[in-house]
């Protein structure tokens, strides 16, 4: 699984769903540990933050501890 990648792109209403959706991701492949996240330009340096906080752990545990951010590339 180290190889394969899919890009999706959520925009749910809240981060809670969020993690919801990320639980899901996570449970096909319970061994990935890395995603990629392309935050809107338009977000705060706190909202990334959170955003980070948010993928890395819910309340059943690790969800992606390996995090990427990408910006725009111009």
């Amino acid at each position: 699984s180290a190889g394969e990648t899919e890009k999706k792109t959520w925009e749910p209403p809240d981060l809670e769903q969020l993690q919801a959706l990320l639980r899901q991701v996570k449970s096909l492949d319970p061994s990935r540990k890395r995603i990629k996240i392309h935050p809107d330009a338009s977000y705060t340096a706190q909202q990334v933050v959170q955003l980070m906080d948010v993928v890395q752990r819910d309340g059943q545990g690790e969800l992606f501890s390996e995090i990427v951010l990408e910006g725009d590339r111009q």
